[in-house]
């Protein structure tokens, strides 16, 4: 941010050691942009809105909704940073911008090469590594004083140990075959942290990193929590629906003894009592059945045999 110049393209350039000289961008202001042209809108889509007669506020509209860059005070030619404040409070933030009494820096004076070089300054390695909770490396000599070799040579081999680092939480939970029916997974979770934070973050800034505990975990603690609830009352709606479905049922067995009987449902041989009428079976025509002769159809297309003779015989006169 302090790079850029809020009027031009302009950009500083790194130092030593990266640093960027933001004093250079001031010098390039106070040169060029005395008259400075508001209306600039730069390559990010930021234009500038005044406020007051000496500051200025990067804003731009994104996806319907308005972002602030950064504030820009013309009388001490400093930025002003709006991180962490609420968009509604980053003009008000702006207005209540202080600007700080310019400072004034002694010249420097050249060592004179007739002295001797200052001596550098002692640091107590023990009690540094001490501060840092690192003592547990700290190799003394033969004087009781601290083996700086020594010492280094630990640390380095501790670093470079095959000792197995404890692997992450998500890591974990990605290989645990329980979580493999989470909806939606774990995976899922972090590419849609990674890119609601892309959406919320500035052009000129990085993303803010997922936090595993905010975005992951504690969405996954709170269902998990909620689940037996969900559980219960899930349960109590299906008890309710059972008992209102077997009321449901007896009402409609009532209904069906009220109503009347079908014709087609009753049998005509039998009397139906309906209260003051008797009803009888109708009798109908009566009908004579006359007696018929039925010859066989192999009598009819065949000759019937002679009587037979009598069977006694008269050889013996009859006996």
């Amino acid at each position: 941010m302090s790079s850029l110049c809020p009027f031009c393209p302009f950009q500083a350039a790194e130092g030593k050691g990266g640093v960027i000289r933001t004093d250079s961008v001031r010098r390039h202001i106070q040169l060029l942009h005395a008259k400075p042209d508001y209306d600039y809108v730069d390559k990010m889509g930021y234009a500038m809105k005044r406020i007051g007669t000496s500051m200025i506020i990067k804003h731009r509209t994104f996806n319907g909704r308005i972002q602030y860059g950064y504030g820009f005070c013309m009388d001490c030619h400093s930025f002003i940073r709006l991180e962490g404040h609420h968009t509604t409070r980053k003009e008000t933030v702006c207005e209540q911008h202080v600007c700080r009494p310019k400072q004034t820096r002694t010249a420097r004076v050249p060592r004179d090469p007739s002295k001797p070089p200052k001596q550098p300054r002692a640091i107590n390695v023990h009690r540094l590594l001490k501060s840092l909770e690192a003592d547990d490396y700290v190799e003394l000599d033969e004087d009781c004083d601290v083996d700086i070799e020594k010492t280094l040579r630990k640390m380095v081999k501790a670093l470079k140990s095959d000792k197995p680092i404890a692997e992450p939480v998500l890591e974990r939970l990605k290989k645990e075959k329980r979580m493999a029916g989470l909806k939606p997974s774990i995976d899922e979770r972090i590419t849609a942290a990674q890119e609601a934070n892309e959406a919320f973050a500035d052009e000129d800034e990085e993303p803010e990193e997922v936090d595993e505990f905010i975005d992951v975990l504690l969405p996954i603690c709170v269902e998990a929590a909620n689940a037996s609830t969900v559980r219960a009352k899930q349960h109590q709606t299906i008890q309710d629906l059972r008992i209102r479905v077997e009321q449901l049922e007896e009402e409609l067995d009532n209904m069906k003894e009220l109503l009347p009987q079908k014709a087609s449902n009753v049998d005509p041989r039998f009397p139906v009592d309906d209260g003051d009428v008797i009803m009888h079976v109708d009798e109908g025509p009566v009908v004579e059945i006359q007696k018929i002769n039925i010859v066989p159809a192999r009598a009819a297309s065949f000759p019937q045999p002679p009587p037979a003779a009598p069977s006694f015989d008269l050889t013996y006169g009859g006996y």
